[in-house]
């Protein structure tokens, strides 16, 4: 028997062009998780989906699931927000490009449950607010909320090397592994920051954006397995 069609929030994290006039996007949802789904004549359309398919943006939609090992259909999808503020800066909109890219693939085989997904759509709506040469703090602190909810928090009781306790570390540093460690075992590396930074409710980062992403890439790299960057590096 088919299942039963879906309604849900979602927000579109990637999208291919498919054929002549369809897109293929990878939604990340409350209900769902992430999944992929083909929006049939989504390319131009503009009353069956009017805009509802962009990218930073949060929409409702109504999702058919797919009959085999095929894709969910996008049936329906209308704006429930809009992000203005990410077209009004070209820093803040990178910056959001990198938040979908760091979500697409920390989440790609994770489970998404309800507060996954209200996490990611919370930081979009600070980073859509956020003063330029902030925003990559605004992204460094969705980063440590989707590593906690993945089971990879970034405050952990001891050092691994050495077992001081997380509250004695003035510096944290991280190892080619994705793992943190204090700052004194961490030698000469260039991957050692503020331990203060390892906070989210204490409004700091890592130094400046060039310092965040090289950091947050090598931070995801080691949890992945892989290489990983954000755009441009």
């Amino acid at each position: 028997m088919p299942q039963a069609e879906v309604q849900t929030l979602a927000m579109v994290i990637d999208r291919w062009p498919f054929r002549d006039s369809d897109w293929v996007v990878l939604l990340l949802t409350p209900r769902v998780g992430m999944v992929t789904a083909l929006a049939r004549g989504a390319r131009g359309s503009r009353r069956r989906f009017a805009g509802s398919l962009e990218l930073l943006v949060l929409s409702r939609v109504r999702l058919r699931p797919p009959r085999g090992g095929g894709m969910h259909q996008v049936l329906e999808a209308e704006i429930v927000q809009g992000f203005p503020g990410f077209w009004e800066d070209l820093v803040r909109l990178e910056t959001g490009q990198g938040l979908l890219l760091l979500s697409r693939d920390l989440l790609r085989e994770a489970p998404v449950t309800e507060e996954v997904f209200e996490r990611v759509r919370e930081a979009v709506g600070r980073l859509e607010v956020a003063p330029r040469e902030s925003a990559h703090g605004v992204l460094w602190q969705a980063a440590l909320d989707l590593l906690a909810c993945l089971g990879h928090p970034p405050h952990q009781d001891r050092c691994p090397h050495c077992g001081k306790t997380a509250t004695e570390w003035e510096a944290a540093a991280l190892g080619p592994d994705g793992v943190l460690r204090c700052g004194d075992c961490a030698g000469g590396t260039d991957r050692r920051f503020s331990a203060r930074a390892l906070d989210p409710g204490s409004g700091r980062w890592p130094g400046d954006r060039r310092e965040t992403e090289r950091l947050l890439s090598l931070w995801v790299s080691g949890i992945l397995g892989r290489p990983w960057a954000l755009p441009g590096h």
